[in-house]
């Protein structure tokens, strides 16, 4: 695991300089084993949970607007790759593909469920 500092230093009225600073935090494998066992046992006790509220989910919203339950958006990632991340659709179909904060009115283009799902 590599870790960033920076530190910034100021000088004068506007002048920054920013001095970069790497230091690389190396865990080791007992500790890194035992972290994945915590996650991967953590996540198995609560994908039952987790499951039944989104079959829930996934049935609400198929059940109140047509279109897809899921929306796929692309992030980036490690190392600037993008990926797709499955999410909720939480607009209707045919909201403008713009970020929310650009539109006038957003809550306009939200489902019934999606309003919930925004809270």
């Amino acid at each position: 695991m590599l870790q960033h500092f920076v530190e910034r230093s100021v000088q004068g009225e506007g002048n920054t300089d920013i001095n970069c600073k790497e230091t690389s935090v190396r865990e080791s494998p007992v500790a890194l084993r035992a972290k994945r066992m915590f996650d991967l046992g953590l996540g198995i006790l609560l994908l039952p949970l987790f499951s039944t509220a989104m079959t829930i989910i996934a049935f609400a919203l198929k059940l109140t607007s047509k279109g897809p339950v899921l929306y796929w958006s692309n992030r980036v990632g490690r190392n600037n790759g993008i990926f797709r991340m499955p999410k909720f659709r939480t607009m209707k179909m045919d909201a403008p593909e713009v970020a929310t904060h650009l539109l006038r009115d957003p809550k306009a283009h939200l489902t019934t469920i999606g309003a919930f799902l925004e809270n």
